[in-house]
């Protein structure tokens, strides 16, 4: 059995947890063995307080901030976890070219960025496509909400000669930041929760701080990739 998602709730006392490769499991439960691929734990006990032996392929899944649904990468599906049903998004998006590795879901549940040939915002309760996140040239690798659900990071690398990220307006849908020409392709970001700060990470084992409202950047040499 692997882990393939996690999220913590709101209020720190429960996990919600995606699997793959699902064995039955037994040692986190005090009613015998169960089969399932969607768990939620109480962190204190470290027990399974509910299970869904849900119809997703779970290999990529994001879990949405109020645990009432999931969302599947690979399917393009949302499971409903107190329905216990599930419906595609596909018809809805027209997606044909699904290779999502990751779904990052804003903080109030409303966004997912797909991947469908390129990346997508999409509106997660309607399955609708809402914006493009990236032109010709550009490989998005990465994306991430800030916890005011105001703002949009995307990273990744342009024609494969240097890296960059973007900062988005989710009220108005328009590219506000830009951070380019950096030495390595970014393969990861993290925003702060208003927005005014971001921090990427790439290929070269640096970390880049991005104070948005005064343009500023600060570099982080903080893993030593050379032996």
């Amino acid at each position: 059995t692997t882990i393939s998602s996690l999220r913590i709730s709101s209020n720190g006392n429960e996990l919600m947890v995606g699997l793959k490769n699902v064995e039955r499991i037994g040692r986190l439960t005090d009613s015998g063995d169960i089969q399932a691929n969607i768990l939620r734990i109480d962190l204190a006990s470290g027990k399974v307080i509910d299970s869904w032996n849900t119809d997703l392929e779970t290999d990529h899944v994001a879990i949405s901030p109020d645990f009432d649904f999931v969302y599947a990468g690979s399917t393009l599906k949302k499971y409903d976890l107190k329905q216990k049903s599930s419906h595609s998004m596909r018809s809805n998006l027209g997606a044909t070219n699904l290779n999502a590795e990751s779904i990052p879901i804003s903080a109030d549940g409303k966004y997912l960025v797909i991947f469908d040939e390129a990346y997508y915002l999409a509106d997660a309760e309607r399955g609708e496509y809402l914006l493009q996140l990236h032109s010709e040239g550009e490989d998005v690798r990465t994306a991430a909400f800030s916890e005011d659900n105001h703002w949009l990071a995307t990273g990744g690398s342009a024609s494969g000669l240097h890296g960059g990220a973007f900062i988005w307006n989710l009220k108005t849908f328009e590219k506000v930041g830009i951070l380019w020409k950096m030495r390595e392709t970014v393969n990861a970001c993290a925003l702060s929760r208003n927005g005014s700060m971001l921090i990427t990470g790439g290929t070269a084992g640096s970390f880049h701080v991005w104070s948005i409202h005064t343009d500023t950047i600060r570099d982080i040499k903080a893993l030593d990739t050379e032996h």
